[in-house]
This record gives C-alpha cells, sequence and structure tokens, in this order.
C-alpha cells in the first residue's frame, strides 16, 4: 500500500527523519478562500499583507466581539435584558456557521507539480514517490489526539497539549512532500483529497493544542475531528485503488 491503512494509528515523524523536501518555503500556510474546487481556481488568498505574520485574533475572540456587538444592539435603547433574552443572544452567537466549524487552507491543482503524462512508467514512479515520502515519515507509535487533550483539560495542562505535537508535524510533512512531487494528471484530484485532508488533521491538531488560548476552536473540532479522519482514510482508499488498478494493467 502507498499509505499506512492503520485505522487506529496516526503517522508520527520519526525524531531523526530528514527530507529535502522539508526545506519548501512555508507558504503552504496560506489559506485560499473564495476557492472553486471545481474550476481549481481561488479569487483570494488571506492574510493579503504576504508579511508571514499570522493574524493573531482567535476565534473566541471575534466570537466575544460578535456577542458584544449584538449585547449592544439589543440594549441601545437603554433596556435591561433579562437571563432568557441573554440566552438568546450567546445561542444565537453560538449558532453561526464560523463557530460550528474550521478549515484548513485548501490546495488546487495549480499547488502542484503536475505531471501531463500517465503512462505505467509515471504511475510507477509516482508510487515510489509517495512510498518513499511515508518511509521518511514512518509510524513510530499510536497517539490519539482526543484522548490526549480530554487529559489536558482535565489537569488544566498545557504541557500535556504539547504531545499533539509530533502528530502536527507529520501532517506538515507529509503536505509539504506531497506538494513538491510529480503527480499524473489523471490523480490530481485524488492527490488533492488526501493533501486536503491532511490539511484539515493539521489544522484541527493545531485548534486542540490552542485548546486553552482559543477554546471556541475546539468546540467545532471535537464534533468534525471523526469525520475528517474517516474523509482522509477514504482518501487514501481511492488513491492507493486507482495506482493499483492503473499498474496492474
Amino acid at each position: 500500500a502507498i499509505v499506512s491503512q492503520n485505522k487506529n494509528a496516526v503517522l508520527v515523524e520519526p525524531e531523526n527523519s530528514t527530507s529535502t523536501i522539508d526545506m519548501v518555503n512555508s507558504d503552504w500556510k496560506r489559506i485560499l478562500i473564495n476557492v472553486d474546487a471545481a474550476k481549481q481556481t481561488a479569487t483570494k488568498l488571506t492574510p493579503g499583507n504576504n508579511s508571514g505574520v499570522p493574524d493573531e485574533t482567535t476565534l473566541t475572540n471575534q466570537l466575544s466581539m460578535d456577542f458584544f456587538s449584538r449585547y449592544l444592539i439589543a440594549t441601545k435603547q437603554g433596556q435591561t435584558l433579562s437571563a432568557a433574552q441573554l440566552d438568546k443572544i450567546a445561542s444565537d452567537t453560538l449558532s453561526a456557521e464560523q463557530y460550528k466549524s474550521i478549515k484548513g487552507p485548501v490546495y488546487l491543482a495549480t499547488n502542484l507539480n503536475v505531471n501531463s503524462k500517465t503512462d505505467k512508467d509515471i504511475i510507477q514512479k509516482y508510487k515510489t514517490d509517495l512510498q518513499q515520502i511515508f518511509r521518511n515519515r514512518l509510524l513510530k507509535n499510536d497517539i490519539d489526539p482526543v484522548t490526549i487533550l480530554g487529559n489536558a483539560l482535565k489537569d488544566n495542562s498545557q504541557k500535556e497539549l504539547d504531545s499533539i505535537d509530533p502528530v502536527i508535524n507529520t501532517c506538515k510533512g507529509i503536505i509539504r512532500d506531497m506538494l513538491a512531487v510529480s503527480v499524473p494528471i489523471d490523480v490530481v484530484n485524488m492527490h488533492l483529497g488526501v493533501i486536503n485532508a491532511y490539511s484539515d488533521l493539521e489544522t484541527e491538531l493545531e485548534a486542540m493544542k490552542g485548546a486553552f488560548s482559543d477554546p471556541i476552536n475546539v468546540f467545532a473540532v471535537i464534533n468534525q475531528y471523526p469525520t475528517t479522519l474517516v474523509r482522509y482514510r477514504n482518501a487514501v482508499i481511492i488513491l492507493n485503488s486507482y495506482v493499483a488498478k492503473k499498474l496492474a494493467k
């Protein structure tokens, strides 16, 4: 198989693992918005300043500002709000879509090194390249980020959340490697399916690690992380199956 299929395991980068592809510019972290996946186009990049400095406005801060703006609008005539009215404002704020889910950077065909050839030799090289990528990032042990998160919250320990770092680093490394590899044109969509699943996983893992600084993010992650894992595994199965069929002809 090209990618590990162990459903209970998370790929963890070995301590001494190296890859020349790790030197690729870190611009992958920029998030594409207004993406048309069908047309493989994006109308805008955010942040727009290209300074490399991330926006420090957390989702929790955004929610707080949203709540208080709604509160101020409701009290602009000087009326005192009841507990029920405050609950309604809080409920309406929390139900907003931006607080119910988070999304990683979305990668397009234009981000890939696409090879227009699709003959058997090209597919075999692609498979070999992917095998090398995952060989460089071998499974070290099983890590359950959700369990780590639960224990950290119970113990009020940011240090415990640092145990998620190896998984985050693995996702980042695999994304960089898969962006650099030569991809046969007929495999592009399946290749992107795996990359974008890893992108969402990495973003959700980062949210878990930031549970104490941005707790609102965690609420979204707890619900969507299992679904993202399933999407990742399905993307891997589809890619493996297609490559196997191409090489069997």
